[in-house]
């Protein structure tokens, strides 16, 4: 008996003891984060809550619910702006979003080690000032027309003729040149398109045209939608792959049919170099998008997207830009050689 009484008093000495700990690591301070995890808190906490606090500014503001968005703040703002007091941390960073920038502030409740319970407590939409952009822009004016007055002063003095319709004659050339060189490059586009679609009967992807898409550059060959949720249901042949075991995922969309799609693990070995073909689908059917399961890792891409037709080729790695964001569309266009 009193053996029993004894173990059930150092089990209970047990269980208080513990119990203690535990409240007592749970009710210490954002300091106490701070202090074990030394120079890298900011940074840390940062990243592991960044997609969080993009989820709490969507919640909080209007938007196209079909669509789906990834919004990130700007990571070094959250860094610089983050302070504490108690169990109390406190932020605010720009968030960039469909054209328009915010200040966002964020309020957090530390619950457990390096963990926190966070709110988004005022949303500020920033304004642009005219009137400074517009001495700004008459400014660079002035200089360059006393710049411009230098010259011909110059020109005067070394005796040198100088006739209004000869800068006149100057400044429609250099027009001219301008609007060569965005021909050259219109030119180079449609070159493009038409190599992709020389000797094979390469259609468009009547897809393109459902989601409303059509109004892309001749250089582009695929189309990359972050987060699609809704827009999924339009997609008649949907092919699924899943890189990892992650939620986050992008429907890439051929421009043409027959096309061929590759996904490539990748390594670094002093560059980075491609390892494994790990997914291939080609002849491309009409209305085909693939539905790729894949996380964006902050630093070295770790998957390759390829994607060709008639041996004309785009590229796109996988990874994520911590300072802008992941933006809802994007494109994969020829790679030149």
């Amino acid at each position: 008996m009193k053996n029993r009484k004894r173990v059930k008093r150092i089990l209970l000495s047990i269980i208080i003891i513990l119990a203690i700990g535990v409240l007592t690591i749970g009710m210490a301070p954002v300091s106490f984060d701070s202090v074990i995890s030394k120079n890298d808190f900011k940074k840390r906490i940062a990243d592991d809550y960044k997609l969080h606090l993009g989820e709490l500014f969507l919640n909080n503001h209007e938007h196209n619910s079909m669509i789906s968005y990834m919004v990130v703040p700007d990571i070094e703002e959250l860094v610089q702006n983050m302070e504490w007091e108690g169990r109390i941390i406190k932020t605010k960073s720009t968030v960039k979003f469909e054209g328009e920038e915010y200040i966002v502030e964020y309020v957090g409740k530390r619950y457990w080690i390096k963990q926190y319970n966070w709110d988004l407590v005022n949303i500020t939409k920033k304004e642009i000032d005219n009137n400074t952009s517009n001495i700004k822009i008459d400014q660079e004016a002035d200089v360059a027309k006393e710049k411009k007055e230098t010259e011909t002063t110059k020109k005067v003095t070394d005796h040198e003729p100088v006739e209004e319709d000869s800068i006149k004659e100057n400044d429609i050339t250099e027009e001219k040149e301008v609007k060569y060189e965005t021909s050259k490059e219109k030119d180079n586009s449609e070159e493009v398109s038409r190599q992709v679609l020389t000797n094979v009967d390469y259609e468009k992807n009547s897809l393109i045209n459902e989601l409303g898409l059509e109004e892309i550059s001749k250089d582009t060959i695929a189309i990359i939608i972050n987060n699609p949720k809704e827009i999924l249901k339009k997609v008649s042949k949907l092919e699924e792959f899943k890189y990892d075991e992650y939620n986050e995922s992008l429907l890439i969309i051929p421009i043409y049919n027959q096309m061929r799609i590759e996904l490539v693990t990748l390594e670094f070995e002093e560059k980075i170099k491609e390892k494994d073909v790990i997914f291939t689908a080609q002849n491309l059917s009409d209305g085909y998008g693939l539905h790729l399961f894949a996380l964006r890792p902050c630093g070295m891409p770790s998957l390759k997207i390829k994607i060709n037709a008639n041996g004309i080729g785009g590229e796109y790695l996988l990874d994520y830009d911590g300072r802008d964001g992941t933006p809802q569309i994007e494109f994969i266009k020829v790679k030149k050689e």
